[in-house]
Order: C-alpha cells, then structure tokens, then sequence
C-alpha cells in the first residue's frame, strides 16, 4: 500500500497549492510550510489538484482575451485616423497608419494562435485542449489505472493536467 501524501493531509495543503500554482519555487514553499522539498514535489508532480491548474489557464485566457479586445479598439482607432489622413491626402501619414494596422494584425494573428511562431503550435493552452482533456480524464474515473496511465502520458507532452 502507498503512502499517504504529506502535502495532501497538510493543514495548509490549500496555500501550499496556491503556492505551487503560483510558481513559487519548490525550495521557498518547502521552507515556508516547514515540509520536506521531495514531498513538495511530488505533491506537485502526482497530487496537484487539476481543477486548480485548469482554473489558472482559464484566468489566462481571459487575460489574454482581454489583450485582444483592446488590441481591437487600438486597430480600430488606426484605421479611423488611416481613413481621416486619406481624405486630407496626407499619404505619407496614411501609409505610417497602414503599416501600424498591418503590425496589429500580425500581432492579433500571433495571439489569437493563427500565425504559426518559429515552426511551432502549443496547443496544450487552448481552451479546446484544456476541455477535451478533462473530458477524458473524467471518463477514465472508473478505470483508475488507466487514468494514471493517461496522465503520465500526457505530462510527457505538458507540465501537468
């Protein structure tokens, strides 16, 4: 039979989660809630609730979500004085707006994950990953072998479910 985890039945197993998923390090947690560094990381590696983590991502994608709408109001406002600079023909300044709408858009694209970066695509942040992911994970409840199996794998590819 297994061992029961130390961080798990911590009083302050909450915070030290809060801890882990705010990065703090293995080291500084350890010390501060007075627990062995192994058993931090092995709370991390085996025991660290995916709810937690799946919260945090989705506080993310708001943000980032947040980062595209005023990235749209400020590619809205460049092509108002794009327009406004073409009327009064000055093309020097409409081509200045041009070239900042067409650095927005890339931006835009990069963020919103259209534009492939270095030869690269992460798809382990996508809302759809992160979903699906759970979706199976929750299906695999009543085979836990099988789940345990899953999640190994799937930390090969990510940091964690």
């Amino acid at each position: 039979m297994s061992r029961k985890c130390s961080i798990c039945e911590h009083a302050k197993a909450a915070k030290i989660n809060q801890a882990l998923i705010e990065g703090q390090s293995l080291r500084n947690i350890a010390k501060q809630f007075e627990v062995s560094y192994s058993a931090v990381g092995r709370h991390h590696k085996e025991h660290l609730p995916c709810s937690l983590l799946k919260s945090k991502r989705i506080k993310e994608i708001t943000e980032a979500d947040n980062i595209i709408e005023r990235l749209v109001i400020l590619t809205n406002e460049t092509m108002e004085i794009y327009r406004q600079v073409k009327r009064e023909k000055d093309y020097d300044l409409a081509l200045k707006a041009i070239a900042r709408a067409e650095k927005q858009a890339e931006l835009q694209a990069k963020l919103l994950g259209e534009l492939q970066q270095e030869g690269a695509v992460n798809i382990t942040i996508s809302a759809e990953w992160i979903e699906l992911r759970a979706v199976i994970l929750q299906a695999l409840d009543p085979y836990p072998e099988a789940r345990e199996k899953l999640i190994a794998a799937i930390e090969g590819t990510e940091r964690r479910c």
